[in-house]
C-alpha cells in the first residue's frame, strides 16, 4: 500500500525527527480532522466514519489513539501501532500530512502556491474527465468546457440536479477509470483505503492528480506511481484552523480563512 511505503520512508529516512516528535494537539469535526505537532508543524485529514465507535463492550477499546487518549504519543507510536480504526487512519494521515508539510521546503519539488492542478492541465471540449469524488467545482468547469465527464461517486445527490447526468455509481470505478483521459483523485480515497485499489485501474497516458486536505503526503512516493499532480493545501492562518475545524468546517471553508491550494509537480 502507498500508506505503508510513505510510513516506511519516514521511520527510515527521519527516524529521529519521529522518535522525538509527539502529537501535541488533536481536534476531529464533522468533515476533517487536525493534528499539530509539538514543533509546531500542521497536518489534517478528512474524516471517515468509524463503524466501530458502538461496537459490543468486550471490543470496546480506551487505550492509545482513543479519546483523551491521542495526545502527547511520539509519532513514530502512531506510525508503527498495529491495531486498526478510524480514528488511527484519520490521525494517521493528519500527522503524516504535518510531517510533510514540514518538510516539502526542503525538498526538491516544484510547488505551485495559489494553484489548483486542474489549472495545470490541458483540459479541451470533448477530453474524457474521471474524477472520484463530487469536486463541485471541477464539474462545473468540465461542463462548461463540454468534456466527456463521468463522476464516480457513492451518493448521486452529492451532485447538483443538472449535474447527475454526469453520475456514476463508485463501484462501477474498473469500467471507468480505464476510459480516462485525465483523473483527479480525492484524497480522501487515502483515508478510505481505496486509493490503491483505484490506481490499480489507471492506464498508460492518463494524467492523474491527487486533490484534497488529506493529500498533502510524500509526494515522491505519488511521483513513482504516476500521480502528475499533488494538489494539496498550505495553512496560512495557524490560529484559526482548530476553530474552524471544531465549528464543521469543510475545506472550502478552510481556503476562505486559513489556507491557500498549493500544486506539487517534479522539479
Amino acid at each position: 500500500m502507498l500508506i505503508n511505503e510513505v510510513k516506511e520512508i519516514l521511520l527510515t529516512d527521519y527516524g529521529k525527527l519521529c522518535q522525538e516528535t509527539r502529537l501535541d494537539s488533536v481536534v476531529i469535526g464533522k468533515h476533517l480532522c487536525g493534528v499539530r505537532l509539538d514543533n509546531g508543524w500542521l497536518g489534517l485529514s478528512s474524516t471517515i466514519d468509524d463503524s466501530d465507535i458502538h461496537c459490543i463492550k468486550d471490543k470496546r477499546d480506551f487505550g492509545a489513539f482513543t479519546p483523551l487518549h491521542m495526545e502527547g504519543h511520539f509519532v513514530s507510536e502512531l506510525l508503527q501501532i498495529s491495531k486498526e480504526s478510524a480514528s488511527i487512519q484519520m490521525l494517521r494521515i493528519a500527522t503524516i500530512n504535518a510531517l510533510a508539510s514540514g518538510l516539502l521546503p526542503s525538498q526538491p519539488y516544484r510547488v505551485h502556491s495559489n494553484t489548483d492542478p486542474f489549472d495545470l492541465l490541458d483540459v479541451k471540449p470533448g477530453i474524457r474527465v474521471v474524477l472520484v469524488g463530487a469536486f463541485q467545482s471541477y464539474i462545473q468547469r468540465c461542463d462548461a468546457m463540454g468534456c466527456e465527464l463521468s463522476v464516480l461517486e457513492f451518493n448521486k445527490h452529492a451532485l447538483e440536479p443538472q449535474h447527475r447526468k454526469y453520475y456514476v455509481p463508485a463501484e462501477r470505478y474498473p469500467e471507468i477509470i480505464p476510459q480516462a483521459d485525465f483523473l483527479l483523485i480525492t484524497g480522501l480515497t487515502l483515508v478510505n483505503k481505496t486509493f490503491d485499489k483505484l490506481l490499480s485501474f489507471v492506464q498508460p497516458g492518463t494524467e492523474t492528480v491527487v486533490v484534497g486536505p488529506s493529500s498533502n503526503l510524500l509526494p515522491e512516493v505519488f511521483f513513482k506511481y504516476g500521480i502528475r499532480y499533488v494538489g494539496g493545501t498550505r495553512i496560512t492562518q495557524p490560529d484559526l484552523l482548530f476553530p474552524l475545524i471544531t465549528q464543521g468546517a469543510a475545506g472550502y471553508h478552510l481556503f476562505k480563512y486559513a489556507a491557500e491550494k498549493i500544486c506539487i509537480s517534479e522539479a
